[in-house]
């Protein structure tokens, strides 16, 4: 008799637990929801920050202003590039998007497996690093994500110091 009463106000609380969960979910479906501070990232150090923002890709970063984005779209269906780059207009990092990808593209698409998998204001990266470059290019390392269809890297050339990299990736936002 009293796993019978207690069994009812846990199956209400439940519901009423999912009913609030699923209502969230809904209410924030295909809007970014605000970043959380980390510790290498304080509002000072971005406050003059410029956005990036690209609703089609649910994709949002901030970087300085001293640097510029060049968004190409149209090099391949379903594939987005953003150059970020210097003002003598040196490719610092470029942001790339595939949609319609294969999970075999998660290594293609950077030509190794990861080294680690790191966590980012509540989002799993996979972290990629190439001190002595890939082919001909320079040293890079690159951060890799699989989220709402979209695989998503980011891989910043040697121009960037760690702590700029390491900021301009607190920044990033993926919309659900």
């Amino acid at each position: 008799m009293l796993k019978k009463k207690l069994l009812t106000p846990v199956i209400i609380l439940f519901s009423v637990c999912l009913a609030v969960l699923g209502f969230v979910v809904f209410r924030n479906r295909g809007e970014f929801i605000p970043i959380e501070n980390s510790t290498s990232l304080t509002a000072e150090s971005v406050l003059n920050w410029q956005t990036y923002e690209n609703i089609e890709y649910h994709l949002r970063f901030q970087y300085p202003p001293e640097s510029s984005v060049k968004e190409l779209l149209g090099l391949a269906p379903n594939f987005l590039q953003v150059n970020l780059l210097e003002k003598s207009q040196k490719v610092q990092a470029i942001i790339m998007v595939k949609g319609d990808y294969e999970s075999k593209d998660v290594i293609d698409f950077v030509g190794a497996e990861p080294e680690e998998e790191i966590n980012i204001n509540g989002q799993s990266w996979y972290f990629f690093n190439f001190p002595k470059g890939y082919s001909n290019s320079p040293p890079f390392t690159t951060y890799q994500n699989e989220k709402v269809g979209f695989l998503y890297s980011f891989k910043f050339y040697d121009l960037v110091t760690d702590e700029l990299r390491d900021q301009i990736m607190a920044t990033v936002q993926i919309a659900p």
